[in-house]
């Protein structure tokens, strides 16, 4: 199977990128746009669900610069982890993490990252968002709990450090 890799040079293919991910965060939206006749203008018809951006420490600078939050490239779940508890108090909503590798447990042995009921953790791509063990610690255990009606998908989890 063909992987399709995209390659964003230059100010325009940037802006493409960063359309490219825009488009993929409204399609997240559970509810779809309707006309509003009345109003001239597109009302959601439905309730609206928060989206939350973090960003990698290796993501370009435009997708930094529209994140709610960006890594630094240690100990990231702790950002990932701060993003998904905004979503408590709505009882839905997404987590999108950008491109680029997400360094988990640089100086911990467990990392833990909690789903809130409703949540959505979702990556750019399998071979686009990493999260990546970063422990030089023997015994590294990465697990994610979560409590309803919760889905992840599009990235992907490697182990580098450790045995």
């Amino acid at each position: 199977m063909a992987i399709k890799r995209r390659r964003y040079d230059g100010p325009a293919s940037q802006a493409a990128g960063l359309d490219y991910l825009l488009r993929r965060i409204d399609r997240m939206s559970s509810e779809p746009l309707s006309n509003a006749q009345a109003t001239g203008g597109y009302v959601f018809t439905g309730p609206i669900e928060p989206t939350f951006l973090v960003a990698s420490s290796e993501a370009r600078s435009h997708i930094r610069a529209v994140a709610d939050f960006i890594c630094d490239g240690t100990n990231d779940e702790e950002e990932i982890q701060y993003a998904l508890d905004q979503l408590s108090t709505t009882a839905y909503g997404t987590v999108v993490l950008s491109e680029g590798r997400f360094y988990m447990g640089t100086d911990v042995a467990l990392v833990t990252l909690a789903l809130p009921t409703g949540a959505r953790l979702m990556g750019c791509g399998v071979n686009v968002t990493r999260l990546v063990s970063d422990s030089t610690n023997v015994a590294f255990d990465f697990q994610i709990t979560y409590k309803s009606d919760c889905e992840l998908s599009d990235f992907s989890l490697i182990e580098t450090g450790g045995i």
